[in-house]
């Protein structure tokens, strides 16, 4: 996979609280943390597809932090929502396994997050991009 395809998948996650907003209003994003963190999510996606590496003073972040960030925040954004469903109440066996179906898979998507920001041998991914975002 190349670097620069990460930003289809930073695009869907901006969509997604996008979509939500047009369908329950503004407000409604902004009382769903796991929006908030889509939309964060999908905004470090695009710009780790786009760059090389964020220097912001003494710090330099490259892209795969960035990448592997977001991926780590849609995970977590999945735990919030899972965990959300669970303590709302007594549910039904269906609802608790659904929810831990759902955690199961944010753990694998955490996974692949942190195989991508330690440059792992279980998820290869080159590089594409060589600019530096200073700021």
């Amino acid at each position: 996979m190349r670097q620069s395809w990460f930003s289809l998948l930073g695009a869907l996650l901006v969509v997604v609280p996008l979509a939500f907003a047009a369908a329950f209003g503004w407000r409604a994003v902004f009382e769903a943390p796991e929006m908030l963190a889509y939309a964060f999510a999908g905004v470090t996606a695009v710009v780790g597809a786009r760059v090389a590496a964020v220097e912001v003073g003494r710090v330099r972040v490259s892209w795969r932090v960035l990448v592997g960030g977001s991926w780590l925040l849609v995970a977590f954004a999945n735990v919030v929502d899972g965990l959300a469903t669970v303590l709302d109440g007594p549910g039904s066996t269906a609802v608790l396994v659904s929810t831990g179906g759902l955690l199961v898979a944010s753990c694998c998507i955490a996974f692949v997050g942190f195989e991508i920001a330690r440059d792992g041998r279980h998820v290869e991914v080159t590089s594409n991009v060589d600019r530096v975002l200073a700021l």
